[in-house]
């Protein structure tokens, strides 16, 4: 599974692999954008070059590695508290591809995707939507005494 910050470089079975500068072969690119829509793996390519792709496009060269620190996770704890308190329902994704995304309900009655800093971040849902998300377990209400939120979380800082 490819993240934010992981080395890429373009698949060589991509129908973008034309060599072009915004589609390089054989050159390494960082993914610096990822949202779960179709093309949204923006990736900065070592000649300064962007582009979108989907995850087909892309293979992994070199995992970005995540180290947080005692400090960093006080820090997000706190976000996150702030989160809940504001909020009261603060939902986590635990689907693999979206792991660690949080959801809050906003004042116009949509659900709506954001960081730990509570900053919006797109993608906006429905409450038919939010429901459909939680019978099917892709979301669970955030819980910041399950590790497995807190490591989900820090999967995608």
């Amino acid at each position: 599974m490819i993240k934010l910050g992981d080395i890429v470089r373009l698949n060589p079975l991509s129908k973008w692999n034309n060599n072009t500068k915004y589609n390089p072969i054989d050159t390494d690119g960082e993914i610096i954008e990822y949202i779960n829509m179709p093309f949204g793996i923006l990736v900065l390519w070592d000649n300064g070059e962007k582009n979108h792709y989907n995850k087909k496009d892309l293979v992994l060269v070199r995992s970005a590695v995540v180290e947080i620190t005692p400090e960093v996770k006080d820090e997000l704890l706190d976000q996150l508290n702030n989160l809940i308190e504001k909020y009261k329902n603060v939902f986590v994704c635990m689907r693999p591809e979206s792991e660690g995304h949080l959801f809050i309900k906003t004042s116009d009655g949509l659900w709506t995707r954001v960081n730990p800093d509570g900053v919006n971040i797109g993608l906006y849902f429905s409450n038919k939507d939010m429901t459909l998300m939680r019978k099917s377990k892709l979301v669970e209400q955030l819980d910041l005494d399950k590790q497995i939120h807190i490591d989900a979380i820090k999967s995608i800082l």
